[in-house]
């Protein structure tokens, strides 16, 4: 008994540091019952602290508090997922008290809030059944290199050995990861719910990196560098991904079992791919898609050859996204060159992950019908 006793306080001081420190990060932000929202820093030298995130266009000031604390309490917010980030002396900072992140090679990184509202919401976490979330390596002959993929499997895929299912490739924006879609876009819980709910096909999503080339550090412009990417990608992703993902896991490969969508480059990367090579894909979406130099024009110039194959063109984007007019440019070559199944939403919003979101849970239950 007095063994048992010393290995259990042995125990205690080995892990109580661990603790003390997943208790500390998980402090702040604090959401109340009443969705106002508390957030705090320790930054005993600083002369101002302030907070920004997607709920407003100006900072708010934190006010400083006995020993270096600097807090604040605004809200009530919306229900939503937030993105923010500290300003100390007009130094951009994430919250050193949150571990969830939105990462981004470009833009920087941003903290994660999530603040809930009375009711689930789609992207949350709900007491149904879930789908797994596994990270894998696949070698891309045309790049030479092994590259980072993510791969959501329905909740009965392990279960139901002989089922094979159909594919959406979903693609994330530039400066993201192939981890965006399930850390800031939940993705798994959009489709986990869907599924439960009778509203969505079980389906398997690939996510895979869509950046091919290095950050563009060097000077090459914006467009240049996104032509030459998606010239790139969409060479391995057809030579290299498609084939891996239908080697190692159960799919269905007819036209209308495979599905392609993405956000702003993604989105571009997807029309693009979609409406080029017709044979692969029967639904093709872009949210808030950025179309490279002519690439509206390239893509409305022979719309007809989209054949029968094509059962969804879905384009989306936020009335105040600044990709508005380029995407309504697409829709409208579109529409007056007569392309069949050609779904157009503008929604609320500007280019964020909020807007994306919502356009997932709308096509999702559109795939595979």
């Amino acid at each position: 008994m007095k063994l048992r006793k010393t290995c259990f306080l042995a125990l205690c001081l080995i892990f109580l540091p661990a603790l003390s420190l997943f208790a500390q990060l998980g402090r702040y932000p604090r959401v109340h019952k009443d969705r106002t929202v508390t957030f705090e820093l320790s930054a005993p030298g600083a002369r101002s602290v302030s907070v920004l995130g997607e709920w407003s266009t100006q900072p708010t000031p934190l006010v400083r508090q006995p020993g270096g604390l600097w807090k604040v309490t605004l809200g009530p917010l919306p229900p939503e997922i937030y993105a923010y980030h500290f300003l100390v002396d007009g130094l951009s900072i994430t919250d050193p008290y949150n571990f969830w992140l939105q990462q981004s090679s470009i833009w920087g990184n941003s903290s994660l809030l999530d603040v809930p509202g009375a009711q689930p919401a789609a992207y949350e976490a709900q007491g149904n059944p879930h789908g797994a979330v596994t990270r894998r390596w696949y070698y891309s002959k045309i790049l030479g290199r092994f590259q980072p993929v993510e791969i959501y499997t329905p909740p009965d895929y392990f279960h139901n050995r002989l089922v094979r299912y159909p594919v959406l490739y979903l693609l994330h924006g530039y400066g993201d990861h192939e981890i965006g879609w399930t850390e800031v876009g939940r993705a798994n819980y959009i489709a986990d719910n869907l599924i439960a709910q009778g509203r969505a096909r079980p389906m398997i999503i690939v996510m895979p990196l869509g950046q091919t080339l290095p950050d563009p550090a060097h000077g090459l412009p914006t467009a240049a560098w996104m032509r030459q990417n998606l010239v790139q990608f969409s060479r391995e992703f057809r030579k290299d991904l498609i084939p891996w993902v239908q080697a190692h896991y159960r799919t269905r490969t007819a036209v209308r079992e495979r599905a392609i969508a993405g956000l702003s480059m993604g989105g571009g990367q997807a029309l693009a791919i979609g409406m080029k090579y017709r044979r692969l894909f029967g639904y093709v979406a872009g949210f808030s898609a950025y179309l490279p130099g002519s690439g509206a024009r390239s893509m409305a110039a022979h719309p007809r050859r989209l054949g029968s194959n094509l059962r969804l063109l879905w384009l989306s984007v936020g009335r105040h996204d600044s990709l508005l007019p380029s995407d309504r440019a697409l829709y409208q070559k579109l529409r007056a060159a007569g392309l069949h199944h050609l779904h157009w939403e503008v929604s609320w919003g500007h280019h964020q992950w909020a807007v994306w979101r919502l356009y997932l849970s709308q096509m999702l239950p559109l795939l595979f019908h």
